[in-house]
């Protein structure tokens, strides 16, 4: 397709390591080498160049909030070639930069929430034990809450 081990790494959804690892198998590195070699061949994407499919792979790692320099060299540009490449084309600087909005709203803190419930004599108990400081109820508490009053539940007890 065009890309280097880092691009390869991140169309697969993999780490650069994993990767790296996989290659230690030299019928999996041999495999891979001809892969890049017929790419160059055929100029699947000539160098300062992106094709559909690295493009793709550009796409997803900002969206994923990958910056844009790092997401650059993943497809085998540097961020002088991808500078070009949007002035040239107000589609492609269109699509880069509503990835890097769904990357910025991706990473923003904040956002990631948990439900917890806890049995508030439980959370109390355990405080109480512990100098006043908060803690989450311990297993005996979770056994508690694992038994439902629920009456479409048919393991609740009378």
């Amino acid at each position: 397709m065009g890309l280097g081990p880092a691009g390869c790494a991140a169309a697969a959804g993999i780490s650069e390591a994993l990767l790296a690892g996989w290659r230690k198998d030299a019928s999996f590195d041999k495999a891979l080498q001809a892969a890049f070699a017929m790419a160059d061949a055929h100029q699947v994407a000539p160098r300062g160049r992106i094709n559909g499919f690295g493009l793709g792979v550009l796409l997803r790692c900002l969206a994923q909030g990958v910056r844009l320099g790092p997401a650059a060299a993943v497809v085998g540009l540097t961020p002088a070639q991808l500078k070009r490449l949007r002035k040239a084309n107000t589609e492609l600087n269109s699509l880069i930069e509503t990835a890097i909005l769904q990357g910025r709203r991706h990473n923003t803190p904040g956002r990631n929430y948990r439900l917890v419930q806890l049995d508030g004599d439980a959370m109390t108990q355990d405080s109480r034990a512990h100098d006043g400081k908060a803690t989450t109820p311990g297993p005996a508490a979770a056994q508690d809450s694992a038994r439902s009053d629920h009456p479409r539940d048919p393991s609740a007890r009378p």
